[in-house]
């Protein structure tokens, strides 16, 4: 288990602040670490983007200020989608990618349609990926496995999946996948993740939905390039591999646009615009682990429904007549369960960007925390294994006396324990009309260990499910951090405050380095009574 911990909400975790710039010309909207970092020793990069300009920081030692800017460049003028004027159009996402490790490369997009791919370390356009016919692209996303393959969400309903190998050959598409154009998203998408395992996107847009979209293998030897290759589709159009409908769809979540997304393991964390909370839920029959569904089991149709979930299904061929059916495979009319809910104040208006700190091979210590800022200068932080286990961490050897009578006092009292089956006869239905709260008493092993060993896949190393200290989960602190229904919003476990100098700081965009020990925040603040761009670097201590 993990040394890095929160022994107690509010302490435990130390963010020293490293660099303050203020004053920016123009407001930031999104920053990313560099992810594909080699060994411990490389220089921690990050990028921030506002509205024109790309700006490339490495993080120094220094007291004074720990971003040292290593070049900003700038987009190239683009043809506005409403005029004929030729403009420097807005950009308001990125993320990085490359095909050659030596190479970083940085996709960016926004207000033009296009995605532009930049040599990161010269500012050299490299590529611009022409495709989404109307409208802004509001995120881009790269494939957990292999960075050439990103994703991009847009105003025109749909996603497109990219492999940027193919950039450089004009007889190959390099749009290889689209999800949607109305057949899953009926307005303009505003957020996209992918899962871990490269098989899932999770969207989110103005329409209030949430989408879960079941995408090919893109391993390199996988039969979808013959497929899509000359040799091996039917038709040319066959080129571009069309996904019409996703495997779960739901409006039941959230009352507002939803502008962050993202999985957890097989979990799902999402926010919406107003409600100034994040929840965590899951989806009910999705489990990674299994092979992807088929496609006959996605959602379509049944428009009536705030919720259609194609993982609760399966298929039936009847070889005599050839009849594919697809039938419902759990007798529980759960569709989704609601776990959590966050309670972030302060943060009801659209676009913001959360991020959770992960372990990785490199870094398989790293503790999962769960950062977000507000529009009042305060950074927020839940500790997701705490969470998950029930308990902070610390102590895990023999217990004190008084710990033993104080756990004796929760169980006479009927608090639940963390690992337990749910007893479905006791439950609400999930995704009801009324239903705005949790709906059960208790997460069920399968969710909880689910987490733990994906999060462990992730990083490289062994489950925490199969070592002791998770086997003493049953007996922690399911009151203080707990992973099921409380009905009410779980507040910070930590919140950083910042100085009077950043008052009113709105922090649009949140980002972990990989190594876990520098946070980055992005966005606006008044100066003057103008609001001007700023960005927040911390280190990060456990004390």
């Amino acid at each position: 288990m993990s040394s890095d911990v929160l022994p107690e909400p509010g302490t435990g975790l130390s963010l020293t602040r490293r660099a303050a710039l203020k004053g920016l010309k123009e407001l930031f909207w999104t920053v990313n670490f560099y992810p594909y970092v080699l060994s411990r020793d490389d220089p921690v990069i990050l990028a921030a983007i506002d509205y024109q300009n790309v700006y490339i920081y490495q993080v120094t030692d220094k007291e004074e200020c720990g971003l040292q800017c290593l070049h900003v460049f700038k987009q190239p003028q683009h043809t506005a989608k409403t005029t004929a004027e030729t403009k420097n159009s807005w950009m308001n996402c990125s993320t990085w990618c490359y095909t050659d490790d030596q190479e970083p490369l940085l996709a960016i997009a926004g207000e033009s349609g296009h995605v532009s791919i930049y040599h990161a370390m010269t500012g050299r356009l490299v590529h611009t990926l022409v495709g989404h016919s109307n409208g802004t692209v509001n995120d881009l996303s790269t494939h957990p496995k292999y960075p050439w393959i990103i994703a991009s969400a847009s105003l025109d309903h749909s996603i497109r999946v990219w492999d940027l190998r193919r950039a450089d050959k004009p007889a190959l598409s390099t749009c290889v996948a689209i999800c949607g154009h109305n057949t899953g998203h009926v307005a303009g998408l505003v957020t996209i993740d992918w899962h871990h395992s490269g098989r899932y996107i999770v969207s989110g847009g103005y329409d209030h939905r949430v989408c879960v979209w079941t995408l090919p293998d893109f391993a390199p030897m996988s039969e979808f390039w013959y497929e899509i290759s000359k040799e091996g589709r039917k038709r040319s159009r066959d080129e571009v591999r069309v996904i019409h409908y996703p495997h779960f769809a739901t409006s039941a979540i959230h009352g507002d646009y939803v502008d962050n997304v993202i999985f957890l393991g097989d979990l799902i964390i999402s926010r919406a615009a107003a409600e100034n909370k994040i929840v965590l839920w899951s989806i009910t029959g999705f489990h990674s682990a299994k092979e992807p569904p088929p496609e006959i089991t996605t959602v379509k149709g049944q428009e009536h429904l705030e919720t259609k979930n194609g993982f609760r299904r399966r298929t039936d061929l009847r070889i005599d007549d050839d009849f594919t059916r697809a039938d419902n495979d759990y007798a529980s009319p759960e569709v989704y369960r609601r776990c959590l809910e966050l309670s972030n104040p302060d943060s009801s208006s659209i676009y913001w960007r959360y991020s959770v700190r992960k372990p990785s091979k490199l870094f398989p210590d790293v503790r999962p925390i769960l950062t977000v800022g507000n529009h009042l200068s305060q950074i927020r932080h839940w500790d997701i294994q705490a969470l998950i286990e029930g308990h902070d961490g610390s102590g895990l050897g023999a217990r004190k006396p008084a710990q033993n009578k104080a756990l004796a006092r929760q169980k006479k009292k009927g608090i639940a324990e963390p690992i337990r089956k749910m007893n479905r006869t006791n439950t609400k239905r999930a995704g009801s009309d009324t239903s705005h709260q949790a709906l059960s008493n208790d997460i069920s092993r399968e969710a909880s260990a689910e987490l733990l060993t994906h999060q462990a896949a992730d990083s490289g190393t062994d489950s925490p499910a199969q070592g002791s200290d998770y086997s003493e989960a049953k007996e922690r602190n399911r009151v203080k951090y707990p992973l099921h229904g409380t009905g009410k919003e779980l507040p910070a476990h930590k919140q950083s405050n910042e100085a009077s100098d950043m008052k009113f700081f709105t922090s649009r965009a949140i980002d972990w380095s990989v190594c876990g020990q520098w946070c980055v925040a992005v966005g606006e603040m008044p100066v003057q009574g103008e609001p001007q761009g700023g960005i927040i670097l911390y280190s990060v201590k456990t004390v």
